[in-house]
């Protein structure tokens, strides 16, 4: 699993096949949960407006660059951090998809009564991104997740 389903910089190489399959790999069940929530609320809308095979194409391009973007920032930073999970893939279906529907509105699953529109979130995403890279905040790949959006829109 360490060698082929996580994406890490250390090894003296970046290597192709990591940064495709760590978008399959979490660290736990609620990290996959997560994710696949958030996969699953975007995905018939994005399957409707582009098609189920441009809809793959997307996701699996947005993981790699989002893997690619991940391993730049941290060949820069000196850091030796692994990556994996799908976060960058769905941020690029997210991207997407809330670029060519800016108006709709969406909610955080913990705080329904609490509504903005995709356009507001796409900014929120890349905003909360761009000051996790600046502050070097680690809870989150932010560089990915800034990769995976950028590359979605």
């Amino acid at each position: 699993m360490s060698k082929y389903f996580i994406s890490r910089v250390d090894t003296g190489s970046i290597r192709i096949m990591p940064m495709i399959l760590s978008n399959f790999s979490h660290y736990s069940i609620t990290h996959l949960g997560m994710n696949m929530i958030v996969l699953y609320s975007f995905c018939d809308l994005c399957v409707h407006l582009f098609g189920p095979e441009n809809f793959l194409a997307l996701y699996f391009s947005a993981g790699v660059i989002s893997s690619f973007t991940s391993c730049i920032y941290k060949v820069i930073m000196n850091l030796a951090v692994p990556s994996l999970g799908a976060s960058g893939a769905i941020l690029g279906i997210l991207g997407a998809t809330c670029l060519e529907r800016p108006d709709i509105q969406l909610m955080i699953i913990f705080l329904p009564f609490f509504t903005f529109s995709s356009y507001t979130a796409l900014k929120s995403i890349l905003l909360l991104d761009a000051l996790g890279i600046i502050l070097r905040w680690e809870l989150f790949d932010h560089a990915a997740h800034m990769g995976g959006t950028l590359f979605g829109m």
